[in-house]
């Protein structure tokens, strides 16, 4: 078995003498809330959720929950991220009972918001085989830089 450290824990052992970017270590975390109640959601709707984010914060995870939404899947991503390619989480099993996911993608995990233009805004992406209705609610936990 090896013993390894991780990117913070080699600059903790080297001393502390290497800068750890804020916003990593002793994060306070910060969340915001949205619900949508979809009735005959279009398929492939994107949903924006929450306010537009400053530069500089870190996505650190989200829970989302639905009700029981027919033949739909839901993705949570951001709004340059392409549909099938979601930043934050995958689709979801069709949301055919209702559910929660936190389940985050490792390129979404401690993401940077202002990384790419249009990264700002946190949406749900919505595809499937017919209209979503129901209810959508996402809390999203972040860091400030």
């Amino acid at each position: 078995m090896s013993a390894v450290l991780g990117v913070n824990a080699t600059l903790y052992a080297a001393g502390g003498t290497q800068k750890i970017v804020q916003g990593i270590t002793d994060a306070g975390i910060r969340s915001f809330t949205d619900t949508y109640e979809a009735s005959a959601l279009a398929t492939c709707s994107q949903i924006k959720m929450g306010p537009v984010l400053t530069a500089g914060i870190r996505i650190k995870g989200f829970k989302l929950a639905y009700d029981a939404i027919s033949t739909v899947t839901l993705q949570v991503s951001d709004t340059i991220a392409v549909v099938g390619t979601p930043r934050y989480c995958a689709d979801t099993t069709t949301a055919n009972t209702a559910g929660n996911l936190d389940a985050i993608l490792v390129d979404g995990l401690d993401y940077l918001i202002g990384t790419t233009s249009g990264d700002d805004q946190i949406v749900i992406n919505t595809t499937g085989v017919s209209s979503a209705t129901g209810t959508i609610k996402l809390v999203v936990f972040y860091s400030n830089n």
